[in-house]
């Protein structure tokens, strides 16, 4: 079998040896004077990380770096093309070196800037470094809780309604950063950036937090952070309407049919505000009743708070009203009650009870006539057993006293007596 022999000088006839020969030969002598080549060459090498370091001592007593954050730097670099033209940022590192040196908190503090070769290129030379220096803050870390103040929600309300204090999702905020800074800040606050139209409903919005110093100046720092930028904001927006305040009464004869009129209160009226179609079942506020046991022509007076429904606000800001009766056409009378017609009701069975008590005075209030002609037999007492159903031995209980026969007069005051339950022999 003959073999086919190929010369030298028959290879440079071939077209396809001739162009992987030359591509060859191009990138030899490319890399022997690129190598060989001493002119240097200027390039700059872009967003090169800066490093603050402060001492293991000064981080060990809470000193902290707050700005500058994630700085970067440009770094102009000469030498050979082959090695410039190879040289990335993570090559580099910027670094503050005289950092290590601080052992307190300082502000604004200026640091020359240095430049450090890593990896394995080192063949160049750094010209410069863009910014040749960096102002820094360090300080302690600090946190302080802020109630959110509310003071600047102040939307326009239409004059038939009523803004309530506006609600947030979240009462309390957190700003944290550097001690000096923190210290700063007075109050962190929400403007109203809405729409400045009359409100006559309720609304919503988020709403920006805003840190303010003690002169009311906004504080914008890039070392501060708080633990939430906004709150949801609900801004109450209630009806208004004047309301007539109602006394009530509990005890009251059934002959003082016209009562009403020797009652005066002051004020008779107050404003106030809630959901709008409350009101259509609400045309009046009932004051806490007041007891007749309470009443007699020395005490005829009496401070009652004035208590609204809920959901309701009270637009006047009176919590009291004043109730004066006129009883000048009545007059009281002390007289003794018989002990022993003092009865028991919710005595359990197998009990019995006994009253101790060997006299009790009792005051009766009504008019002269009346008065007059009442007797002892008019008197009913009863002390209610209920809450006692497994007591026995002697103790003091309240004594239900009232007056019957006399449709226009009252026992006035409260009784207690001294009893004893036992359990009944078989």
């Amino acid at each position: 079998m003959s073999h086919k022999k190929i010369s030298l000088g028959s290879l440079f006839y071939n077209n396809k040896f001739v162009m992987i020969f030359s591509v060859f030969c191009a990138l030899v002598i490319w890399v022997v004077f690129a190598t060989r080549n001493t002119e240097e060459i200027p390039r700059t090498v872009t967003d090169v990380p800066i490093v603050v370091n402060l001492s293991d001592s000064a981080q060990q007593s809470g000193l902290k770096v707050f700005s500058p954050v994630n700085a970067k730097a440009k770094v102009a670099i000469k030498g050979n093309s082959l090695t410039v033209n190879q040289v990335k940022n993570t090559d580099l590192q910027i670094e503050a070196k005289q950092a290590a040196s601080l052992t307190g908190p300082v502000s604004n503090y200026k640091l020359e800037l240095s430049a450090t070769k890593l990896g394995n290129l080192s063949n160049y030379e750094v010209v410069s470094i863009e910014p040749s220096s960096i102002l820094v803050t360090v300080d302690y870390y600090s946190e302080k809780v802020f109630n959110i103040d509310t003071s600047q929600i102040t939307p326009p309300v239409d004059p038939q309604y009523y803004l309530n204090a506006p609600t947030l999702s979240s009462d309390s905020v957190t700003v944290s950063g550097p001690k000096q800074e923190v210290d700063q800040v007075a109050k962190v606050t929400i403007p109203y950036e809405q729409d400045k139209t009359p409100l006559t409903e309720t609304k919503h919005f988020t709403g920006k937090l805003v840190m303010l110093d003690a002169d009311g100046n906004e504080i914008k720092s890039d070392s501060l952070t708080l633990s939430m930028d906004a709150v949801d904001v609900t801004c109450n927006v209630l009806y208004r309407k004047v309301l007539p305040l109602q006394v009530e009464f509990t005890g009251k004869p059934s002959g003082l049919d016209d009562f009403e009129s020797r009652v005066t209160v002051e004020p008779k009226e107050i404003e106030v505000a809630g959901p709008e179609d409350a009101f259509a079942n609400i045309s009046e506020l009932a004051l806490p009743a007041i007891d007749f046991t309470t009443i007699s022509p020395s005490s005829d007076e009496f401070d009652v708070d004035v208590s609204l429904p809920t959901g309701f606000k009270n637009v006047s800001n009176i919590y009291t009203a004043k109730v004066k009766l006129d009883l000048d056409t009545f007059t009281t009378r002390t007289m003794a009650l018989n002990p022993d017609t003092i009865t028991f009701k919710n005595l359990p069975a197998g009990y019995q009870a006994e009253v101790y008590t060997q006299s009790l005075s009792v005051t009766i209030v009504g008019p002269p006539s009346e008065i007059e002609a009442f007797t002892e037999n008019n008197l009913v007492a009863q002390i209610d057993m209920t809450g006692k159903e497994n007591f026995t031995g002697q103790t003091e209980v309240p004594v239900t006293i009232s007056a019957t026969g006399a449709p226009n007069s009252w026992v006035y005051g409260s009784y207690m007596v001294n009893i004893g339950v036992s359990a009944k022999m078989e």
